[in-house]
């Protein structure tokens, strides 16, 4: 077993390459540490592997050990900042349910950043998670002041993120091919989709008036009906991802304008 000595002295080397950002090789000597040094030195080091496994991307042991490390102290701003560790990961990781129900654990403090640093992760979190009504509640909270809360509730309002509607836009694409890309804005996969269906509709006549139904349907009916069904399907996705594209615009804008209040302050 190392001595305690040696123990310290593996520290120091791991703490050490940490400082030069060689997190990888730092974990090695972090991990042996915790290993031989036992209770004595868990608060120190569990931080630091979970710094480390968050700078290689490994955001499923971060989680585990800002977990560690959250357990290990007794200090509430420690782990308010542990906390927030685990959410930005869960974040990265577009686990974006995991990462509000660690905002749940969040301590109450005195400290205005904290504070603030719940309200913004809550408010990106819930644009995420396609609930742009939370999100605008803790913006304001965020920024605490009321021309600016009027601000970004006529931006909310002007975004419209309620449109298009996916279902309706799948359905006037059954209606009429290409009507639900029209009506969600894709004005370009609309006309392919219409050009497209309408052309092999012909076609599909054209056969069954010349020969048969029977060639009709062995010829082209099989390539209109997927054309035809892909043709809603996708309007419905469309729709989807316009709303998507939609609130990161609106993320985007309203990072500005609190930016910008911030920055006034």
């Amino acid at each position: 077993m190392l001595r305690s000595q040696n123990v310290m002295q593996t520290f120091a080397l791991a703490e050490s390459l940490f400082a030069f950002e060689q997190y990888e090789a730092a974990l090695k000597h972090y991990h042996r540490v915790a290993f031989f040094a036992g209770d004595s030195m868990q608060a120190t080091v569990f931080p630091r592997i979970a710094e480390c496994y968050f700078q290689t991307n490994d955001f499923r042991n971060s989680i585990l050990y800002y977990e560690l490390a959250s357990n290990t102290t007794v200090n509430d701003s420690l782990r308010n900042e542990y906390l927030f560790a685990r959410v930005l990961s869960y974040y990265i990781l577009e686990e974006y349910d995991y990462a509000l129900q660690q905002l749940y654990a969040f301590r109450e403090s005195n400290n205005p950043h904290l504070i603030d640093r719940f309200h913004f992760y809550h408010a990106v979190i819930s644009m995420k998670r396609a609930d742009p009504d939370m999100a605008l509640d803790h913006f304001i909270l965020l920024v605490d002041d009321n021309d600016v809360a009027d601000e970004l509730r006529a931006l909310f309002k002007k975004a419209r993120l309620h449109h298009p509607k996916p279902r309706l836009a799948k359905m006037l694409s059954i209606i009429v091919p290409g009507l639900g890309q029209a009506y969600s804005g894709d004005f370009q996969n609309a006309a392919n989709s219409f050009m497209l269906n309408g052309l092999l509709a012909g076609l599909t006549y054209s056969i069954a008036v010349k020969y048969s139904l029977l060639d009709a349907g062995l010829s082209t009916f099989s390539w209109l009906h997927r054309y035809y069904m892909g043709g809603f399907t996708r309007a419905e996705i469309i729709a989807v991802n316009r709303r998507i594209e939609k609130r990161e615009i609106l993320l985007d804008n309203t990072l500005k304008i609190i930016g910008q209040h911030k920055f006034q302050q």
